[in-house]
């Protein structure tokens, strides 16, 4: 059969036909493969890392890590900690969670000053109770709206 083409190894010049396409592809192909194997072996290694950060978070010695035979998806891992916890007598552990930093002790008083505040309470113990214009002028002092002082002044009013 004859090339109509005439794209026969023999005639086609070595710079411009399809061999070095030919060559080219099967030089990309190769790379293509090589990059690929890269590729899955870093996302081996990054699953196997989170994996770690899990099993960090949640307390697992290093020994006990290598019972686990599951996906190396981080959820499905701390399910299989809590399993065990859970099986072996432990308490389930949730989601680790930041320590909590303690809150500074309030400041103490100094001794003039609670002399001070005791002898203002037991001024105020003796006195008679409030009358209701006293308590009228809290009503107003306290509104804040035009609502609030029509319902004070009503109050009053009956």
């Amino acid at each position: 059969m004859t090339d109509n083409w005439n794209l026969d190894d023999d005639n086609i010049n070595e710079n411009s036909g399809p061999k070095p396409l030919r060559d080219a592809y099967a030089a990309q192909k190769k790379q293509n493969e090589e990059l690929a194997a890269q590729l899955s072996e870093m996302q081996k290694t990054v699953k196997t890392l989170a994996l770690n950060s899990t099993f960090d978070s949640l307390g697992v010695p290093g020994e006990v890590r290598g019972l686990y035979q599951g996906e190396p998806d981080p959820a499905k891992a701390a399910e299989w900690v809590n399993q065990m916890r859970t099986a072996f007598g432990g308490a389930p552990q949730g989601t680790p969670v930041a320590p909590v930093t303690p809150t500074p002790a309030a400041p103490s008083v100094d001794p003039q000053t609670a002399a001070n505040l005791q002898n203002f309470s037991n001024a105020g113990a003796g006195q008679p109770a409030s009358t209701n214009l006293d308590e009228a002028f809290q009503g107003v002092n306290g509104a804040s709206s035009v609502k609030d002082l029509i319902a004070n002044f009503q109050r009053f009013n009956n």
